[in-house]
Formats: structure tokens, sequence, C-alpha cells
């Protein structure tokens, strides 16, 4: 029965946050439609004057790159009032921990390659225990590793709460990555399908921002105490 109450408690806090900050939206949904597109006329410009492996390189850099971007504006869509003043720029304090989390990406792959049974398995793996990675990465204060335990850490202690996030992206992103396969050659309805998706992908983010900042923050007793304190 607590289980039920906090879990009610934790999304009511979550979504109420979440639409005080929905005057981000606008700045998120522009900037983001602007990443994709520009990194869509790069796949095609660089695609025809390099070489495949040069190719997926300089790919890997611009996505990198842009993903630290967006990062850093859904940081501010959640800490509204935060000045980071050690901040190199809006996307590097995220690119080295990206990096870092590819390699180990890379390297774990590697060598469950040649358990194929046990490789199998890994995306779904990763899918369920590292949902909270994107959001330990930008709000969180460390490397790639620290972002990465932090995200075990959080799914160990409040797996009920962030079960919504992974029934949403199973069903969401799939179709997220089949519409941003060469966004400029889509039908005028793809496009609109494209854009409400896009809203709603942002809208999700911003929720799982806040709702990764009140888990991180606080346990059941806290939050069984801030409840009796309101």
């Amino acid at each position: 029965m607590e289980y039920i109450k906090d879990f009610f408690y934790v999304q009511t806090m979550a979504l109420k946050r979440t639409l005080f900050s929905l005057g981000y939206l606008p700045l998120l949904f522009v900037a983001n439609l602007a990443i994709l597109l520009l990194l869509n006329i790069g796949d095609n410009i660089f695609g025809q004057i390099l070489p495949p492996l040069a190719l997926q390189l300089v790919n890997y850099i611009l996505k990198i790159f842009a993903l630290s971007i967006l990062f850093g504006l859904l940081r501010l869509s959640i800490k509204k009032n935060e000045i980071r003043f050690h901040s190199r720029g809006i996307y590097a304090d995220y690119m080295g921990s990206l990096v870092e989390i590819a390699l180990i990406n890379y390297f774990i792959k590697m060598l469950l390659g040649r358990f194929f049974a046990v490789f199998s398995w890994y995306y779904l793996i990763i899918f369920i225990l590292l949902n909270p990675l994107p959001e330990s990465v930008y709000l969180g204060n460390g490397n790639g590793v620290q972002a990465i335990g932090n995200s075990l850490e959080l799914m160990k202690n409040n797996f009920h709460q962030w079960l919504p996030n992974m029934v949403i992206a199973y069903f969401l992103y799939p179709k997220i990555l089949r519409l941003i396969q060469n966004p400029l050659k889509k039908s005028p309805q793809d496009i609109l399908v494209f854009l409400g998706i896009n809203l709603v992908f942002l809208g999700v983010m911003i929720y799982r921002g806040q709702l990764y900042e009140i888990l991180s923050k606080s346990n059941m007793r806290k939050r069984r105490f801030m409840k009796e304190m309101e």
C-alpha cells in the first residue's frame, strides 16, 4: 500500500513540475528540429565526399555534439534558476560523458559478441537497467561511469516509479526513429505526424527529467515526511 501511495504522490509531483516547465517546449522544439535537419543535411553532404569509415566517424561526432546541445537545453528546462559558472558551453559538459559511455558500450558489445545467447539480450537489459541514463548524464555532475552507476542505483530503489517511462519509451521511440530517417523526403502528412511526435517526445523528456530530480534527491521515507508536512 505504501508503494502505491508513494507512486501516485511522486508521479503527481513530477507532472505538476512538468507543466511549469512547458514554457521551454518551444525552444526545445525549434532546437531539436534544427539539430535533426542539420544532421540530415550533413549526412547527405558528407556521404558524397567521405569514404564509409570516415563518414561513420563524422556522423558519430556530430550526433554526440547534437545530443550534448539538447541535453544542455533540457537541463535548463529542469533547473531553471541554475547558473553553471564552471560550464565551458552549453554542450561541452556532456560530450566527455557521452564519449565515455559509448566506449564502454563498444567494449562490452565486443566482449559479449563471443557469447551470442547473452548478447541477444544485451539491448533489453540495457533498456531496463539504464533507462534513466540520459537524465543521469545531463542532471548529474559526474562522468560517464558515475552516470551509469547513478542510473543503476535509481532503478534499484525506484523501479516502480520509473516503469511508466519504460512503457512510453517502448512504444514512442521506435516511431521517432522511423520518422527521423530522411525527414526531408517525407510526405506532408508524415511531416505533420513527425512534428506532433516530436512535441510529445520533448514533453516526455521534460517529465523524465523532473521525475529523475525527485527520485535522485529523495527516498520513500523522506517523501512520506514531505507529504505529511504539506
